[in-house]
């Protein structure tokens, strides 16, 4: 009875107060966590039916499997965090991280845990392998456990860590103003290629018919004016087809006012919506040709957006930039005889069908060597506004 007061008294303490009562003694407190409350889980019969029971260890036993310990790993040349801790020097880095946070509290210091500090992480990593002999798991390394406990991925030498060091070099040769060193570096998954795993390449010039390296991007929508709505160019068209983000959009009308078409503002945006948004663009005083101005500050991204006008569209009902056929003039060009003999510049709004098939050629001879450059939001290919030809009679 009198054996069983004192454990009955033990186990209300809680481990703070055992701590202080001993005086944060490295060893003291040792013996109360790996041996004292051990022996008391034993007393716990039914929790070891099914499980293995713990094996109370003291700090003089521990310190006696230093030998067992390196016999038994044979890790050979490691790092220090990457090499098994003996149980002796589990119960050597326990007793002098005790004493270390100790000597903080004493300073005043607030002891919070932090993965990077090396007090505290010996502390965490000698009490779970302790722990772990106790019960019979397998112990972890120094590297396990603070990937563990702070709940981490290592930063290692990956594919990642490779192609920030090739950024850093070619950043290095425009920063000493030799920009026409620099290469596109490809790291092969094998050294198959040449027997070379970096591949270097020369830089491809900016695609002039891509309206994000273009010096001034415009690009074509083609889409019905009587049934389109500004909704529909605010969402489907700028955001869905484009990949734009916060679009700001405006134009002149025939009368000559600069128009906000679709704002950048929450407020206006709201009130746009209700008022605008259904509205189709030819009741907005669109017209075949009408330009727009459009920003995504977001992006950093401006560009012109000409709109042409078909009346019928496949679905969904627009295209953005590639060629299409334009409903043709009204007006039937003058017989030859009739034409006058002076010279006739004739700007017309129809695209030279040889120009066009030469545009064609070209850009599909810039395919073959730029790949997806020029591509953006999705399948959605577009390709810049030519110009329209100048044609001389004569």
């Amino acid at each position: 009875a009198a054996a069983a007061a004192p454990a009955a008294e033990a186990k209300r303490k809680s481990t703070r107060a055992c701590a202080e009562e001993i005086g944060y003694d490295g060893v003291a407190l040792f013996n109360k966590l790996f041996h004292d409350d051990m022996r008391m889980l034993l007393t716990l019969d039914k929790l070891w039916v099914k499980h293995r029971a713990p094996i109370p260890l003291t700090h003089a036993q521990a310190l006696t499997l230093a030998a067992a310990a390196a016999a038994e790993g044979g890790q050979g040349p490691l790092l220090p965090d990457q090499r098994v801790w003996s149980i002796a020097e589990c119960a050597d880095k326990f007793t002098a991280s005790v004493q270390a946070l100790r000597a903080r509290m004493l300073k005043g210091e607030v002891c919070a845990w932090d993965k990077d500090d090396d007090t505290a992480m010996d502390f965490v990593c000698a009490t779970s392998n302790l722990r772990s002999h106790i019960f019979g798991i397998a112990l972890k390394t120094r590297f396990d456990a603070k990937s563990m406990a702070g709940n981490i991925i290592p930063a290692i030498a990956t594919t990642n860590a490779a192609i920030a060091g090739l950024i850093v070099m070619e950043g290095l040769k425009l920063l000493r103003g030799n920009p026409t060193a620099c290469r596109s570096v490809y790291l092969s998954r094998s050294a198959a290629v040449r027997n070379r795993l970096l591949i270097p390449a020369a830089l491809l010039p900016p695609n002039p018919k891509c309206y994000v390296c273009s010096h001034e991007p415009s690009i074509t929508l083609t889409a019905n004016l009587d049934t389109i709505t500004v909704g529909t160019l605010a969402d489907d068209v700028l955001k869905k087809g484009l990949g734009l983000v916060a679009p700001c959009v405006s134009y002149t009308p025939s009368a000559g006012r600069l128009v906000e078409l679709v704002s950048t503002d929450e407020e206006d945006l709201e009130e746009q919506r209700a008022k605008i948004f259904g509205r189709t663009l030819r009741t907005m005083s669109f017209v075949d040709g009408t330009r727009l101005r459009v920003f995504d500050d977001l992006q950093r991204f401006n560009f012109e957006l000409v709109v042409r006008h078909k009346g019928d569209v496949p679905a969904p009902g627009f295209v953005i930039g590639g060629h299409i056929e334009h409903e043709a003039p009204e007006e039937k060009p003058a017989p030859a005889a009739a034409r006058p003999a002076a010279d006739v510049l004739d700007l017309t709004d129809e695209p030279d069908e040889s120009a066009a098939a030469m545009d064609e050629g070209e850009e599909a001879g810039a395919g073959e060597g730029s790949g997806e450059h020029g591509k953006r939001g999705g399948d959605t290919e577009v390709a810049s506004q030519a110009k329209r030809p100048c044609t001389v009679r004569r």
